[in-house]
């Protein structure tokens, strides 16, 4: 067993504390942040200890886990480079950065890993209680991240190594399934509200069309599960839809720009339509 010492105790600490490191193979042995309070916390909900310093922490673990802000990130492996790592494992949970954080990394020893659970964890209370069922990705050096699939293995946690590469694409894939379908939420909502519909009325009426949606889409695949009026060629419709938006309202370009995602699977879906002129009413070329 290794001891894992997390540093910051917020929603993705504390989530993983408990629910990932909690038992097994890597088990975590106290939490280090810069609020005493939230490493408090972190340390109460694992029965862990709390330490006082990154020094200390670093010393007594075996792994070290970031669980900071992406931004803090670097500024926190320059403080840990002034102590002794020697043989030590680091990782980070940042989306959008690799294990190439951990630069100079070999000069000192050490083996790293990124570590990025492909979940929205909206609450250090209850956070843990979804890492179950959530998807894992890890890149890294070998040695690194074979500690982490062993964790994920003792719990039966799906997960995929991916090469060191920049990962800002990959963690844009991410946003678009997670934040950008917040936005595409709340322009339903908006486009409502004349109509007399409050926001939780809008969300009501909304919730099985957006669910059954979304479970075709992860069942199915995009191109089974697209339909609607792009897909059709309908594009009465979508002129009717356009009537509705402001043409420099933000509303606009969005829909204008999924629709033209949408105009690509639908042709691949029905390859015996001619959708130019759909393509050519979203761009606004048919004018």
């Amino acid at each position: 067993m290794k001891k894992l010492g997390i540093i910051g105790a917020g929603k993705v600490g504390v989530s993983l504390g408990i629910g990932l490191f909690s038992s097994g193979p890597l088990r975590v042995s106290g939490y280090y942040s810069r609020s005493e309070k939230s490493a408090r916390y972190g340390a109460q909900r694992t029965n862990t200890k709390v330490y006082a310093s990154l020094e200390e922490l670093i010393r007594d673990a075996d792994v070290i886990l970031f669980a900071t802000p992406d931004d803090a990130m670097e500024a926190l492996w320059r403080q840990c480079l002034q102590f002794n790592i020697s043989g030590k494992i680091f990782c980070h949970t940042a989306g959008s950065l690799s294990s190439s954080l951990f630069f100079d990394r070999t000069t000192k020893d050490v083996s790293a890993c990124s570590l990025h659970p492909v979940l929205a964890i909206s609450s250090r209370e209850e956070g843990h209680r979804d890492l179950g069922s959530a998807f894992f990705t890890l890149e890294g050096d070998a040695a690194a991240v074979e500690v982490f699939r062993r964790a994920l293995n003792d719990r039966d946690i799906s997960y995929k190594v991916m090469e060191t590469w920049d990962k800002a694409g990959y963690h844009l894939a991410t946003a678009a399934m997670s934040n950008l379908v917040v936005a595409l939420g709340k322009m339903a909502t908006d486009l409502l509200a004349p109509y007399g519909f409050s926001e939780d009325e809008a969300m009501t009426a909304l919730a099985p069309l957006a669910t059954h949606n979304m479970e075709n889409l992860v069942k199915k695949g995009p191109a089974a599960a697209l339909t609607g009026p792009v897909e059709r060629n309908d594009l009465s419709t979508v002129r009717r839809h356009l009537a509705v938006l402001d043409d420099a309202d933000s509303a606009d370009r969005l829909y204008r720009a999924a629709s033209e995602v949408l105009t690509r699977i639908a042709e691949t879906k029905h390859p015996e339509r001619n959708y130019e002129p759909m393509r050519k009413l979203l761009k606004g070329e048919d004018r």
